[in-house]
């Protein structure tokens, strides 16, 4: 994108071909596709909320976004979005943010300030794993997760729960934090 409106949070659609993107069109935040050469620009989201971090599923036929509760939502692209829209908060995924999906399509990376967690793509239920570190991003073996903390970034083994560091670097010279805080 080359225009004057906010455009954050870029994902490349699985086939390499879209960028997938939370922006602010009109005075309101939705998510936004556009064609690899920049055309084509489309709004994907509904037009009545505020939808953060969007994510794509890996066949790219769904996509994960955190509205302004803030929760992550699954919304399937062949149906009308706002429809999907649940229509109170679930208190369980109520303060979690979608981060990224898994690549074998079954945990999307959530988290609070304070915690990391995975929800399961199907059921939404949403597994707490660290109570440390934010945006956590799935590698390629859907098994671990890349989270930042402070000024270190370390990988976290979901099934042995064993954190290794992967890079750290002076004070200030990396700026992460919860994307809400």
């Amino acid at each position: 994108t080359h225009d004057a409106p906010r455009t954050r949070a870029p994902r490349w659609s699985p086939d390499g071909e879209q960028l997938l993107f939370d922006g602010m069109r009109d005075e309101v935040i939705g998510v936004y596709a556009v064609r690899h050469d920049g055309t084509g620009l489309r709004r994907l989201s509904g037009e009545s909320y505020r939808y953060l971090f969007p994510s794509w599923s890996p066949d790219g036929t769904r996509v994960v976004a955190s509205d302004e509760t803030p929760q992550p939502i699954v919304f399937d692209l062949e149906d009308v979005w706002d429809a999907q829209r649940p229509t109170e908060p679930d208190p369980e995924r109520a303060g979690w943010v979608a981060t990224s999906w898994s690549p074998d399509g079954r945990w999307i990376a959530v988290s609070t300030a304070e915690r990391i967690g995975r929800m399961d793509a199907e059921s939404g239920a949403i597994e707490e794993l660290l109570d440390h570190g934010f945006w956590p991003h799935w590698m390629s073996d859907s098994r671990r997760l890349l989270v930042g903390e402070g000024e270190r970034v370390f990988v976290f083994d979901t099934l042995t729960g064993e954190a290794a560091d992967v890079m750290s670097v002076a004070p200030g010279r990396l700026s992460m934090r919860h994307p809400l805080t």
